[in-house]
């Protein structure tokens, strides 16, 4: 544990990869769900830029999609360091008992996670275009990147319901329910 209680002094983005293992499987409140979901989103870009690059003889485009995975990937990570400072006040009000302020703590809680969710389907149709249109060779690793932001953007989206409640009747919520459903019809190819 003391490999992640150094980390979060630096940034989670900064961590190796076993302090945040760590980090996620401790006692305390962050990093947490949204936390995991971006390095999920973060490996899958990773996955695509490579997918992308060797897919040079097949794609005239291959250098676009390395470099718009890679502008994801970097994003994803600060997402990964946003979620504890976005879910920061959501615990901060519970423990004043505000249910009104609870409620725009928690909604303002969901732009991490949309955000999430949006790199997450993003890369979720990048990768499925280069399993079909990219390196043959390196077709399961795109199936990979793919499969790895479908399960991330439902991460996001779980975030976001638990957050908002199953029910809520919010733009946002709808804007979730589409994209999961996008995320759905990748999971299915």
């Amino acid at each position: 544990m003391v490999a992640a209680r150094n980390a979060s002094a630096t940034g989670w983005s900064s961590a190796t990869v076993p302090a945040l293992l760590d980090a996620l499987s401790a006692r305390r409140a962050d990093p947490a769900g949204g936390a995991g979901a971006a390095m999920g989103v973060a490996t899958a870009a990773a996955l695509v830029a490579m997918c992308a690059r060797f897919a040079d003889r097949q794609r005239s485009d291959h250098a676009a999609l390395a470099d718009e995975a890679e502008h994801v990937q970097a994003k994803a990570l600060e997402l990964l360091e946003d979620d504890a400072v976005a879910f920061a006040p959501v615990l901060q009000v519970r423990r004043w008992g505000d249910s009104g302020a609870l409620e725009a703590a928690l909604e303002n809680a969901c732009r991490t996670p949309m955000a999430i969710l949006e790199a997450a389907t993003r890369l979720a149709e990048l990768g499925d275009a280069l399993a079909r249109t990219g390196n043959p060779r390196l077709a399961g690793d795109a199936r990979a990147a793919t499969c790895l932001a479908v399960g991330a953007g439902h991460a996001a989206a779980a975030l976001i319901r638990e957050n908002l409640g199953a029910d809520a009747d919010e733009p946002l919520m709808e804007c979730a329910q589409a994209m999961e459903a996008t995320l759905d019809a990748y999971r299915q190819g």
